[in-house]
């Protein structure tokens, strides 16, 4: 279930993605256009160049088809302001009976064969608005002045679309409206509509005009027109204003998705945009025909435009800025803050290795952009780029990346570097980015790289790699119940029709000779020449668009030879060989291997904006070797800061374990802290330390018996917690078990105080909110209790039984009960904790027969186990498993025995590590003996005595007689009993003959 609840995650985070990019991408892209006046200029059929005239009249036999005559050309100025952008030429007709006029221009989005759009326009005698009706791009027209209404009815076929302003001219006509007739008069009106709708834009605030105007040509295409020879005048420019660009930007997409699905219904012209153009080397522009031309002459509007927005420096940091913002946003919801700022930065770094590298070599037009969610993308242009080229830019974003994560882990293993949290965080998400971008997997940069070595030259083996990466990316997302990854499949998922047009078109391409590159008119036309086949009639101009932009590099790059193809793949292989290579080199691969062999729990569900009730201190880690470094300069500082110095520098080696720098540093302390007053906490903290430190039993009892006889008797809450913690370390090693008690009592009495008072500084933090005190008196009480059952078997066992229960139970009591509904950290672990208690419990029922209580009690823990289970509550679902394990062999009952067992082998799969050590082989034997399961029990027998090795600690400890040095005080009860009897009947006692090792550490 919780593989479709990511399933569905990611579908979610799709489905509110996409629209959301596409609304934002749209209105960016209209916020980025500088608009210009449009000057009109009327000429004469001839006066058209002859490219567009032979687009033109291409369209002608449509348009007389439908019963209508030639009446003048225009010469138009585009709309956009785009330094190389051409003139806009169109032939205007007149209608039969002079009601209409139809405007017919070569389209900036040629589609299906028809390279022109056309608009009917009529003009009224009377002040009502005349009528415009367009074919299939209304879309495009962001508004229009009061005194037009403009029509547009989205049908598949031009004559269709002329049908439906007939009737609307008729309709009109019938309510007693007068159609203007008179060509000239028509023409000033329409022109009017063309030259007015910028200040219609302006007036309705959509357009907010430039502060400064530029001064250049209207156009650069045609230097024999008319216009062109007139002076360059200094233009006012427009630009939308960002609202109005989000505000228009649905209606843009909406009307341009509608137009695409009507445009695939209609019927394809006949041959007359076919091209029978052979695929050569030698095509030319001169050469292809009419729909080949509109293609050509429409991508290089669009070439120009893009690299005029590619070009404005302000846009660029604009963008770079607002996605990073909304980077941080979408990522603090799915992830967290801290994790979204983290990743912005590493992701960042990768990028601007990208962008750096582009920079080096060459490249124009850069930019980096974020992608919410996802990750990042560097963007720059450079047509003849080689694959050399190519491999530097991919390789240049996770290499640099993974270098720094190496050395950052280098600096972290040898004490070079104080590690934090977001140090810790860096270093990881650093390896994880930068590592997974170098898989060979579409459409990382791993994956591109092999792409570029392997794959260009063949389309189909190509488009497999795609479908293979997309598989291989959406597995690892089911696997990892990763919505992001699988939201990252199915990107590729939706891009797969573009890959497979990609191939289709790919194979009909001829690539040049090896080592010779094309020019981009050269690419362009021969790819565009192969889409004019028959089998790519009805792809839209995008779709062709964007084949074309996909295979431009590959045929303006030069291609590498054999040689150059190894030697490619032997830097990549050795790429993906370095994090390997230098974890081991740094000494952080046994760490490394370790987290990687670590299990993958799914996250707690806590609210992550309830506040903590108590708040970490301010302290720093302090490396062995910092704490050195320090310790050399000890004799420098004065005797008040020298104590404090030896102390802190004892304690940290006593928590790792490192006893004898421990024992030598509070030494040092002592020497300093023996004349102060016993009052004195650092003079206590000593004490206990050397009580803690000292392995020697005697002296070590010793040092804490003194430090108890010298507590003053109006000790503060400090000194109590001191002595609390003595009294308990000195119960550990009494020499009788009434002593142990007595002392443990003791320093329970003290914790609980110190629990029921209020912090006195600042609180010590814990997930729960509850202080230390808290945690250690359940330690103190858990102790008495396995010691109350020891002492069962002295005195009064009821009594001791009971005292055992009753300790137990004050630890479940003891955890407060959160509200239902609260989601918290401090409620979780107080669940948590609760329900460890519990458990406890229940083992000490079981133990004493009682299995009728320990049963509900284990099954009341299960039932807080979420389904699936998640970090904190893995430990607490296996062991709840054993101990309803234990109790079926206890009752006996065979059936409840064989499910548990098989429920428990279950959970493995979430245990922290594999259940096949020595003890899980003792029990195995054990069940398969209760279940009469003979071939189990003698394998697992034959396992447990191949892996036995003489004089092992944990071996010995089932073999040796009950109450020896080498048996713990809690082999006792049902499991207890059931491995020792097993370590009997499968020999591994007898294999133990030999001396017993040393306890393992």
């Amino acid at each position: 279930m919780n593989h479709w609840m990511t399933v569905a995650a990611a579908a979610a985070l799709l489905a509110v993605a996409l629209p959301l990019w596409m609304w934002l991408a749209m209105a960016r892209s209209l916020a980025q256009l500088r608009l210009q006046p449009v000057a009109v200029q009327v000429l004469d059929r001839a006066a058209v160049p002859a490219p567009h005239r032979g687009i033109l009249d291409a369209a002608a036999i449509d348009v007389m088809a439908m019963g209508f005559t030639y009446g003048y050309s225009l010469q138009c100025s585009p709309t956009a302001c785009i330094a190389g952008m051409p003139w806009v030429y169109s032939d205007v007709y007149v209608s039969a009976d002079g009601r209409t006029q139809l405007q017919v221009s070569p389209s900036t989005l040629p589609e299906a064969g028809r390279a022109c759009t056309f608009q009917w326009a009529t003009v009224w005698a009377d002040a009502g608005p005349h009528d415009l009706t367009v074919h299939c791009f209304r879309h495009f027209l962001l508004w229009w002045p009061a005194t037009w209404q403009v029509h547009d009815d989205y049908l598949p076929s031009v004559p269709q679309a002329w049908a439906g302003h007939q009737r609307r001219v008729d309709a009109a006509c019938a309510a007693g409206r007068q159609p203007v007739t008179d060509v000239a008069a028509v023409r000033e009106v329409c022109l009017g509509l063309l030259q007015g709708m910028l200040p219609e834009g302006q007036a309705r605030g959509y357009l907010a005009p430039i502060p400064e105007p530029i001064s250049t040509p209207i156009s650069t295409q045609v230097a024999a027109s008319p216009l062109s020879e007139t002076a360059a005048p200094t233009l006012p420019l427009w630009r939308m204003r960002g609202w109005a660009a989000l505000r228009q930007a649905p209606t843009l997409v909406r009307g341009m998705r509608r137009a695409a699905q009507v445009m695939a219904r209609s019927p394809v012209p006949a041959a007359s945009f076919a091209t029978s153009a052979p695929l050569s080397d030698a095509v030319s522009p001169a050469g292809v025909n009419a729909a080949l031309h509109a293609d050509l002459q429409a991508f290089a509007q669009h070439q120009s435009h893009q690299a005029e927005v590619a070009a404005r420096p302000r846009r660029k940091w604009l963008a770079l800025g607002a996605t990073a913002a909304l980077f941080v946003l979408v990522g603090g919801v799915l992830m967290s803050w801290r994790s979204a700022l983290v990743l912005l930065v590493v992701i960042g770094l990768h990028e601007g290795g990208h962008w750096l590298a582009m920079r080096t070599l060459g490249y124009r037009n850069l930019s980096v952009l974020f992608i919410p969610g996802l990750g990042g993308v560097a963007l720059g242009h450079k047509p003849s780029a080689s694959t050399w080229n190519k491999l530097a830019v991919y390789l240049a974003g996770p290499v640099p990346g993974l270098l720094l994560a190496m050395g950052l882990m280098g600096a972290l293993t040898k004490g070079w570097l104080a590690p934090s949290e977001w140090v810790q965080d860096f270093v990881l998400m650093c390896l994880i980015v930068n590592y997974l971008n170098l898989l060979p997997v579409h459409p990382l940069d791993g994956g591109r790289v092999v792409e570029s070595l392997l794959f260009v030259r063949w389309p189909v083996l190509r488009f497999v790699f795609v479908l293979a990466g997309m598989v291989a990316l959406g597995a690892l997302g089911w696997l990892l119940h990763d919505a992001i990854t699988l939201a990252l499949a199915g990107l590729l998922a939706l891009g797969l029709s573009h890959h497979w047009r990609l191939m289709r078109v790919d194979r009909q391409v001829p690539r040049p000779a090896a080592g010779k590159a094309l020019t981009e008119a050269e690419a362009a036309t021969r790819v565009f020449t192969a889409l004019q086949q028959p089998q790519f009639a009805r792809w839209s101009f995008a779709q062709r668009l964007g084949a074309v932009r996909a295979l431009l590099p590959e045929l303006q790059g030069t291609r590498l030879g054999l040689l150059g193809t190894l030697a490619g793949l032997a830097l990549y292989l050795a790429c993906l060989a370095l994090p390997a290579a230098a974890l081991w080199a740094t000494g952080a691969g046994p760490l490394f291997m370790a987290a990687r062999s670590a299990p993958q729990y799914l996250p707690d569900v806590v609210d992550e904006k309830s506040p903590p009730t108590y708040s970490a201190p301010a302290s720093g880690f302090v490396t062995p070797e910092e704490w050195t470094r320090r310790l050399e300069k000890a004799d420098t500082l004065p005797e008040s800061q020298r104590l404090p110095l030896y102390v802190e520098a004892a304690d940290d080696a006593l928590e790792l374990e490192d006893t004898q720098a421990a024992l030598d540093r509070y030494q040092q302390a002592w020497a300093l802290a023996e004349p102060l007053p016993a009052s004195n906490p650092l003079r206590a903290r000593t004490l206990l330390g050397l009580l803690q430190a000292t392995e020697d039993p005697q002296e070590s009892r010793a040092w804490g018996l003194r430090l108890l006889a010298e507590m003053p008797a109006d000790a503060d809450a400090s000194l109590r917690l001191l002595q609390a913690r003595a009294e308990s370390s000195l119960a550990h090693s009494a020499a009788s078990l009434n002593e142990s008690i007595e002392r443990m009592q003791r320093a329970l009495a003290l914790w609980e105080a110190a629990d029921a008072r209020p912090p006195a500084g600042p609180p010590v933090a814990t997930r729960s909110g509850l202080s230390p005190s808290f945690y250690s008196a359940a330690t103190a009480r858990s102790a008495l209790s396995r010691w109350r059952m020891q002492q069962a078997g002295e005195g009064d066992a009821q009594e001791a039984k009971q005292e055992a229960q009753r300790l137990l139970q004050r630890n479940v009591d003891a955890w407060p009960t959160p509200a239902e509904g609260d989601r918290s950290r401090g409620a979780l672990a107080a669940r948590v904790g609760r329900a460890d208690a519990q458990l406890d419990l229940a083992w000490l029922l079981m133990d004493q027969g009682a299995t009728d209580r320990a049963v509900p009690l284990t099954q009341q823990v299960l039932a807080q186990v979420p389904a699936p289970v998640t970090a904190s509550w893995v430990h607490l679902q296996d062991r709840a498993l054993e101990t309803l394990v234990w109790s079926a062999m206890a009752r006996q009952d065979s059936a409840s025995l064989r499910s548990h067992w098989q429920a428990w082998l279950q959970s493995a799969r979430n245990a922290a590590s594999p259940r096949r050590d020595a003890l899980w082989q003792l029990d195995r034997w054990a069940v398969m003996q209760r279940l009469g399961d003979t071939g189990q029990a003698q394998e697992t027998r034959a396992d447990i005595l191949r892996r036995a090795k003489p004089g092992a600690y944990w071996a010995m400890r089932w073999c040796g007689p009950p109450g020896s040095a080498l048996q713990a005080p809690e082999v006792s009860g049902v499991r207890e009993l059931a491995r020792r009897e097993a370590a009997q009947a499968t020999g591994l006692c007898e294999r133990m003959a030999e001396p017993a090792g040393n306890p393992p550490n």
